[in-house]
C-alpha cells in the first residue's frame, strides 16, 4: 500500500512540474500523504516549496523523466473542510486575490460534473478494460468506447431536456421534483442497440431504431434526493481488469 501511495505520489508530482512547465494555472486534490512538506502544514492556507532531494530524483528518474537534484517549486496549499465532515488537500498556483480560500470549497465542487463523468468512463464504460495491449487494440477500443461514452452523453442531454419537459406539464403525476436519467439503463440500453441502429441500411428503419432507444433512455428516470451521502471507502486494486478475466461487454 505504502508504495503504491508513494508512486501515485511521484506521478502527481511530474504532473505538477509539466503545469509549471507549461506556464498553465492549475488547482490540484492531492492526497494527504502527498510529501512531507504539506503533511507538516497546519494552516488552513499556506505557501510550501517542495525540493527535490537525491532520493526523490532517484525515484523520479525510474519513471524516464530524470529532474535535478535542488530543483523547487512553490505553491499554494489549501486544507479544506467538506460538509461530510472529510478533509481535502488541494495544491494551486492561484493567488488569494486570485481564488480566496473563502471561494475553494464551492469552486473545488465544480470539478464533480468532470470527476462523475470520467467516473463514468471507468467504472461503466470501463474504458481501461482493454481487449489486448498492442498499440491498434488499445487505440481501437479508446476510439469505440470514447465514440459509446459521447453518443451516451448526446442521448442523456435529448432524454433530460424530454423528462424535464414532462415534469414541467404534469408535476402532479410524479412523486418527487426533480428526477434524472439513469444512467446505468442509458449505457445498456445504447450498448446493445446502438450498433444494429447504426448498421441498418435503410434510412428510415435507422431512425425508428433511434427513437426507439430514445423512448427507451426516456422512461428510464430517478429521482433525484439532494443532501444524501455515502461513506468513502478507498481500498486500492493492482488491477482491476485483468487480461484473462476479460467481462463479455
Amino acid at each position: 500500500m505504502a508504495s503504491l501511495r508513494l508512486r501515485i505520489s511521484y506521478v502527481k508530482i511530474l504532473r505538477l512540474l509539466w503545469l509549471f512547465a507549461h506556464h498553465i494555472r492549475f488547482v490540484m486534490r492531492v492526497s494527504q500523504g502527498f510529501y512531507s512538506e504539506l503533511s507538516a502544514v497546519t494552516e488552513s492556507d499556506a505557501v510550501v516549496t517542495i525540493r527535490i532531494t537525491p532520493d526523490r530524483a532517484r525515484r523520479l528518474k525510474e519513471p524516464g523523466t530524470p529532474v535535478p537534484v535542488g530543483t523547487e517549486f512553490t505553491f499554494r496549499v489549501l486544507k479544506l473542510t467538506l460538509p461530510s465532515g472529510e478533509s481535502e488537500t488541494l495544491v494551486t498556483d492561484l493567488t488569494p486575490g486570485e481564488l480566496p480560500y473563502a471561494e475553494a470549497l464551492s469552486r473545488y465542487c465544480r470539478r464533480w460534473g468532470l470527476k462523475t463523468h470520467y467516473a463514468d468512463l471507468k467504472n461503466k464504460c470501463e474504458i481501461e478494460n482493454l481487449s489486448g495491449l498492442t498499440p491498434v487494440v488499445v487505440e481501437q477500443d479508446f476510439a469505440a468506447t470514447t465514440f459509446l461514452s459521447n453518443w451516451a452523453a448526446i442521448a442523456e442531454e435529448d432524454a433530460q431536456a424530454e423528462a424535464n419537459e414532462r415534469l414541467r406539464q404534469s408535476p402532479q403525476t410524479y412523486q418527487y421534483r426533480e428526477y434524472r436519467i439513469n444512467r446505468n439503463v442509458l449505457g445498456g440500453t445504447i450498448k446493445n442497440r446502438l450498433i444494429q441502429a447504426l448498421l441498418e441500411p435503410d434510412g428510415a428503419h435507422r431512425d425508428q431504431a433511434f427513437q426507439r432507444i430514445a423512448r427507451h433512455v426516456q422512461r428510464a428516470v430517478i429521482p433525484v434526493r439532494r443532501g444524501r451521502s455515502a461513506s468513502r471507502h478507498q481500498g486500492k486494486k493492482a488491477n482491476q481488469y485483468s487480461q484473462n478475466r476479460r467481462r463479455p461487454l
